[in-house]
């Protein structure tokens, strides 16, 4: 018997049909008898707090007073992580030295440290201001870092680098790789003041 072009097409059809039933069958009665694993998620932090603000001190003094959106302790408590900073202060010898605004921050509990990230503007005396992406708090050695570009605006002129780096027990700031760009009519001899 001869069997036709056509009943050769209806029967690789048929067969193909009957096997992926199969195998969808078998693929479904194999993975319902095995769990499933539940999706990884965040987890979730210990405290969280909205509109709040945290004080960080040293040696009894005040350094950092930042104002965020929202505060969260990490479960484990080594982090405390802030978003939204509206109204940051830095305080040298309990004063408040500058401001700042920023993202995101985050306090590391064992080290102290503070890291204050994803576009930074810090407002200074005399009309200085300083953006950058990242400033790093090392209480150790009171210092601020800014690991990456900064632009320094004031009165009479703006002042980029490739980092920054500032001592505030020695009043000492260091721009690396600095670039200037001034109003020559501001500087002393030139119209500005003497």
């Amino acid at each position: 018997m001869r069997i036709g072009a056509r009943t050769k097409v209806t029967l690789a059809v048929l067969f193909t049909t009957g096997a992926v039933a199969l195998g969808v069958r078998v693929l479904v009665l194999c993975c319902a008898s095995q769990p499933v694993a539940p999706t990884p998620r965040r987890s979730e932090p210990l405290a969280r707090l909205k509109g709040a603000s945290i004080i960080l001190r040293s040696d009894g003094s005040r350094v950092w007073d930042l104002k965020a959106e929202t505060i969260e302790v990490a479960r484990d408590r080594r982090t405390t992580s802030l978003s939204g900073i509206t109204n940051g202060t830095l305080y040298r010898d309990g004063k408040p030295l500058m401001a700042l605004s920023a993202p995101r921050a985050v306090f590391d509990n064992s080290s102290r440290s503070l890291t204050i990230t994803g576009g930074v503007t810090v407002t200074g005396p005399k009309g200085m201001k300083l953006i950058t992406h990242s400033i790093a708090w090392v209480p150790s050695a009171k210092r601020l870092v800014c690991p990456g570009p900064v632009t320094v605006r004031t009165p009479n002129g703006i002042l980029m680098g490739d980092r920054l780096e500032a001592d505030l027990d020695l009043q000492q700031c260091t721009i690396y790789g600095i670039r200037l760009r001034a109003d020559t009519r501001k500087l002393p001899g030139r119209g500005g003041p003497a």
